[in-house]
């Protein structure tokens, strides 16, 4: 099973536990990176992204912000712009965690649109 799960590992890249706090930077730095050069090789100067509140996607949100930021400095161009977007069905049973992310994040933006009522009518028809 193991020889099954390293092929796996390094099939996806899998990078392995991070040595120190340099390794752990290093990485963070590659990723901000790689979210720059997309935005560039796309002609793009706003990234949205969803946020749930989930350690998924405040990690992937830190990382979207961290790039627009860097960006805005590297090129002074305030036109880079990172907006989080929130899309609670109702009341969401972990709103507090998710509005925890968002006030951690602060989002150059954020929108909030309650899906409710949009899957109630798909579900009806």
């Amino acid at each position: 099973m193991q020889a099954v799960q390293r092929e796996i590992a390094q099939q996806l890249k899998v990078q392995p536990p991070f040595a120190d706090q340099a390794a752990l930077e290093a990485e963070v730095a590659r990723r901000v990176a790689f979210i720059q050069q997309c935005l560039k090789n796309a002609g793009l100067k706003v990234l949205v992204l969803g946020i749930s509140g989930g350690v998924d996607s405040l990690t992937a949100a830190l990382l979207a912000q961290r790039a627009v930021n860097e960006l805005r400095q590297q090129t002074g161009d305030e036109q880079y712009r990172f907006i989080a977007v929130r899309l609670p069905y109702h009341v969401q049973h972990d709103e507090h965690d998710a509005q925890a992310c968002i006030d951690f994040i602060q989002p150059d933006e954020l929108h909030t649109v309650n899906i409710a009522p949009a899957v109630r009518a798909l579900a009806a028809e």
